[in-house]
């Protein structure tokens, strides 16, 4: 699972449509937002692009500008523009765009969590998840 910073690093080179993978070797520098550095593990992780997602990816390489393969918000705009978007889309579960005493309004970071999970039910190694 690639975190946000990794995500914002990711350039068009760092895909290999052929070989349905993407290399994760750097991560943008929180200090110096316009740089980036190596991951916190300093390792390369390949990761396979799943057969739903290669559509997408391809897409993005193709529209990409600049060599960067997405448009990251600031942090602090991301979770209003993922409610945002998921309303658009249909999704209008009360317990995704409201706050109460006993829940939050859904943010980037639970999407990290579910995807974790998803990782684990279908039986993905331990170390892998890590």
């Amino acid at each position: 699972m690639a975190r946000r910073s990794e995500l914002a690093g990711l350039m068009v080179s760092d895909v290999a449509l052929a070989h349905k993978t993407i290399d994760i070797s750097k991560q943008v520098d929180r200090k110096n937002k316009d740089e980036t550095k190596k991951t916190k593990t300093k390792k390369t992780r390949t990761i396979d692009i799943e057969t739903n997602v290669h559509p997408l990816i391809e897409l993005l390489v193709a529209e990409a500008k600049g060599g960067a393969l997405l448009h990251m918000p600031p942090t602090e705009e991301s979770a209003e523009l993922l409610r945002k978007d998921l309303w658009t889309v249909g999704c209008r579960r009360k317990e995704l765009h409201e706050r109460d005493s006993t829940r939050t309004k859904i943010w980037f970071h639970h999407l990290r969590d579910t995807g974790l999970t998803h990782m684990a039910v279908q039986g993905d190694f331990p170390i892998s998840i890590q």
